[in-house]
Order: structure tokens, then C-alpha cells, then sequence
């Protein structure tokens, strides 16, 4: 426990005059920042579980809450470059099966590329241009620059091939190599939820 691998602090925590009282709901936000700090190991599959403490007049409870990596995505990306670069090799690299996705649905709210782009780019997913799969499927190569201290690349294949029902894989790759299920669970998220 205790884990702080992607090394955030929090910069405003939960302000301390903040009640919840019984049979009520309540809603605040946590402010956080890289630190540069990093602890342990990274996480092995997604969901990012942050810990948190919940101190009552009972006693001190702690637990985790799933998050997707869309927190750890930069807004407006720095290492556009590199990203660049990984995408024009795609390829003419080898990837392994378990770097693809195909969800099980996708969002009529992302049924043309102009709407497609636009929810990328809301997320922090940054597009980089309309391609081909290797198979001669349309598809978008995307990219997310993270939030990590050494402001990691990871890029992203879309596909959606219209002669089998619409049917939408992503494909995603980094040399760090424990971001791709992240940024695939969260791509995935994008594409399939309607807002």
C-alpha cells in the first residue's frame, strides 16, 4: 500500500472544515501535481487504484478507488516529436496480441471522424492523422503524452472496419511498456461510453 509510482502529491487535500453528515451526499475535489517522486512498481493492469483515508468520529477507514489513466494524460502535448516518430514507424514494428482491443461497443456520438477527432481531443488523446491498417482498414493514429515524470509517449492505432458491422479495435504501443493496458482501457472508454 502506500504506492506512489507515477509520483503525484496532492498540492490542496480535502479542506479540513469539510462535513458530510449522516443520510447526505457530499462532493469535493483533491488538487494534484508530479512530483517527480517515484515510488514502487507500476501497476501490472488497469484500473489505477488510488488509496484513500476517510477519518470519521469511529475510527480512520482507508480504500481504493479505480481510476482510468485519462489523469495521467497531458493536455496540450510537449514531446509532440517523439510522438511523431513513434507513429511514422508503426508499421514497421511487431506488437504482440495482447496490445490490441476490440471493444464490444462503440459510441454513436463518435459515428464520423470529425466527432471521432473531437472526442479524442477532449480526452487528451491528440490526433495525428487518418491511415490504413496493414490490412487496408481506415483507421487514426492518435496519440497520449502522460503526465509521468519523463512525459512518456504512448500511440494509438483506431480502426473501424464498416464491412464487419463497425467493428473498432484499438491498438496501442510505448517502450513503457506498463502504459499501453492504461491508455488501452481508457481509449476504450473514450470510444465506447455515451456522454
Amino acid at each position: 500500500m502506500n504506492v506512489n509510482f507515477f509520483g503525484y502529491t496532492v498540492d490542496e487535500g480535502v479542506p479540513s472544515d469539510f462535513i458530510v453528515t449522516p443520510g447526505t451526499t457530499a462532493e469535493t475535489h483533491v488538487l494534484c501535481s508530479p512530483s517527480g517522486s517515484v515510488q514502487g512498481e507500476p501497476p501490472q493492469r488497469p484500473p489505477i487504484l488510488i488509496q484513500c483515508g476517510l477519518m470519521c468520529s469511529l475510527d480512520l477507514f482507508f480504500f481504493e478507488l479505480p481510476v482510468l489513466a485519462q489523469i495521467l494524460f497531458e493536455q496540450r502535448a510537449q514531446n509532440r516529436d517523439a510522438a511523431v516518430s513513434m507513429l511514422e514507424s508503426w508499421n514497421y514494428k511487431t506488437h504482440q496480441a495482447a496490445w490490441s482491443y476490440e471493444l464490444p461497443k462503440f459510441s454513436q456520438q463518435c459515428s464520423n471522424p470529425q466527432l471521432l477527432q473531437t472526442r479524442l481531443e477532449r480526452n487528451n488523446v491528440h490526433f495525428f492523422r487518418q491511415s490504413q491498417t496493414s490490412q487496408g482498414v481506415p483507421c487514426f493514429l492518435a496519440f497520449v503524452e502522460t503526465l509521468t515524470p519523463r512525459r512518456d509517449v504512448v500511440g494509438c492505432e483506431i480502426s473501424i472496419n464498416v464491412n464487419q458491422g463497425n467493428r473498432v479495435t484499438v491498438k496501442c504501443w510505448s517502450d513503457t511498456a506498463y502504459l499501453v493496458p492504461l491508455v488501452i482501457q481508457a481509449t476504450a472508454f473514450i470510444l465506447g461510453a455515451d456522454e
